[in-house]
């Protein structure tokens, strides 16, 4: 039960925070924008959920190199959880080449 506490408080933390950052909605403003790049004339835009993508994979295939307590793998595997969610509920999130 307490590794469930975890996850959802991680879940949790990371949606909100997420919220804050990157806007509630597509087009809304938040403090941080998604990074944007040309590549051979295309406009790439790498959203915030491949960010916690990246995150929650690398977490999982590194968990046992980097030995963290129980307490601290569910809040981090909840929180990446979170944010890659939260990534997921914009229209847009599937929309990588713009131009």
């Amino acid at each position: 039960m307490e590794k469930f506490i975890y996850s959802v408080s991680g879940y949790i933390l990371g949606f909100v925070l997420s919220s804050f950052l990157w806007g509630k909605t597509e087009g809304a403003t938040g403090v941080v924008t998604n990074l944007r790049f040309n590549l051979i004339g295309k406009e790439i835009a790498l959203h915030h959920w491949m960010l916690f993508l990246v995150l929650l994979i690398l977490l999982i295939l590194f968990r046992n190199k980097f030995e963290l307590p129980d307490k601290i793998l569910y809040l981090a595997l909840g929180f990446f959880i979170g944010g890659l969610n939260h990534g997921l509920t914009y229209k847009d999130w599937f929309r990588i080449v713009i131009k």
